[in-house]
């Protein structure tokens, strides 16, 4: 029988034991995301034999399609006495093209399976994002431009520089969020798992960096090897009033840290209308599509 807890960062360890077997390129399979997501998050997590399984609630309960490696009739046979048990529906979440034909061998006319288009990742070619060349990119070098005209400077997160990060995380939050916004809880929410990375950047393996304007930090950047080939970009925090500060974090970002993988990924637009344009500003090479799936049981 299944037994689901909450994640703490003990986990770690044999967890990224099954990510690493998996090698999946999708966001939620790193622990370091589903750590500092786990402080606003009811995310849930099992171990099955040599598979990781995540479970949380957004809308409804949802499994992440599990990471590991062994039999997966056995392992999906667990997780639907574990739903008849509890009388939650069996659905699966972060499924992707290399995945969904597992399921589709073991459930056949019993999966219900539909694209997520809101949670398609952002996959790009770090050269991309390091050279920006050519006219695609011409806006962003003219950003990155006006704002290296002040005096600027680039720098790995440090003990010596975490205080001044929470500070910004503060007083970005202070700046953006207005209690009257449809996303205030949202941006609220952000906050803390922000905070939450800041705090165990060093434990979670994650790389920090940190974009300086006349001596004050104006950009942030958060994240770590996903796979073999994918960097994973799992923060980014700028000031909108400063011209470029945002294509210049990342564009720092990847030089320093990222430009040894082949891809970044940097996530998904949740469906956000800006945050689309934005991602699809960058060019990426191609998005990695998800689906959910649904299966009777």
């Amino acid at each position: 029988m299944l037994e689901f807890k909450n994640l703490i960062i003990e986990d770690k360890e044999w967890v990224n034991s099954c990510l690493k077997q998996s090698n999946f390129q999708a966001n939620e399979y790193s622990f370091s995301n589903n750590y500092i997501w786990s402080s606003v998050s009811n995310i849930k997590i099992a171990k099955f034999d040599n598979f990781c399984i995540l479970m949380y609630t957004v809308d409804k309960v949802y499994f992440l399609f599990p990471s590991g490696f062994g039999d997966y009739l056995k392992l999906f046979k667990s997780l639907e006495e574990y739903c008849l048990n509890n009388n939650i529906d069996l659905n699966i979440d972060g499924i992707t093209d290399e995945t969904k034909n597992i399921l589709i061998d073991i459930y056949k006319d019993r999966l219900t399976i539909f694209e997520d288009r809101d949670k398609f990742d952002y996959i790009y070619l770090s050269e991309d994002l390091i050279n920006l060349k050519g006219k695609k990119y011409h806006s962003k070098r003219n950003h990155i431009n006006r704002f290296k005209e002040k005096e600027w400077t680039f720098e790995k997160l440090s003990s010596e520089n975490i205080q001044e990060c929470l500070d910004m995380n503060k007083d970005w939050i202070e700046l953006n969020a207005d209690e009257n916004d449809i996303d205030f809880k949202d941006k609220m929410k952000e906050h803390i798992v922000v905070n939450t990375a800041i705090k165990n950047c060093e434990i979670l393996g994650l790389i920090g960096g940190i974009l300086r304007q006349q001596g004050k930090i104006v950009g942030m950047s958060f994240g770590r090897p996903l796979n073999d080939k994918t960097f994973h970009v799992l923060i980014e925090k700028a000031y909108y009033n400063i011209q470029g500060s945002y294509p210049t974090i990342n564009r720092e970002f990847i030089y320093n840290f990222a430009k040894d993988y082949m891809y970044v990924n940097r996530e998904e637009d949740m469906g956000l209308e800006g945050l689309r344009k934005s991602k699809l500003s960058y060019n990426p090479i191609y998005l990695l599509k998800k689906y959910k799936g649904y299966i009777k049981v």
